[in-house]
């Protein structure tokens, strides 16, 4: 199967509206969802990396050929307020599973713990980087 590389090229005329991105961006999420979870479900290791590289690649090329891609300061901090809120819920989430894991005598939640820990390590550094970074800059 051939490539036709001029179909990538972006020019104004092929431009799109962010709602449209929105719409074929969903639509291509959830199609490589699907995929993925069917992959997952009969078991084909190659259809999950395919269905996630696929969907991965097509939301790139499609976010590429936005025209007005609007984030103000009110987005920007909706979408920080919700990934806090995420990494406050998710990684204790996962090291209390570990924990769990491990006190069953399942060597699986070791991983789930050392992710955890690798996370909060993680936000802990960036966090007093950050802060650092914008102290200084007043």
């Amino acid at each position: 199967m051939l490539i036709n590389l001029s179909m990538l090229y972006i020019s104004n005329t092929d431009m799109l509206s962010y709602r449209r991105f929105l719409i074929l961006g969903g639509a291509v999420t959830f199609a490589g969802g699907a995929a993925l979870g069917y992959g997952i479900a009969t078991g084909s290791q190659m259809l999950v990396l395919l269905a996630f590289g696929t969907a991965l690649v097509l939301v790139h090329l499609l976010r590429r050929r936005v025209d007005e891609l609007v984030v103000d300061e009110r987005l920007a901090r909706a979408g920080e307020a919700a990934s806090h809120r995420v990494l406050q819920l998710a990684v204790p989430a996962a090291a209390l599973a570990g924990v769990l894991l491990v006190s069953a005598g399942r060597s699986e939640g070791m991983l789930l713990v050392l992710v955890s820990t690798a996370f909060m390590l993680l936000y802990a550094a960036l966090f007093a980087w950050y802060s650092r970074r914008d102290s200084l800059a007043y």
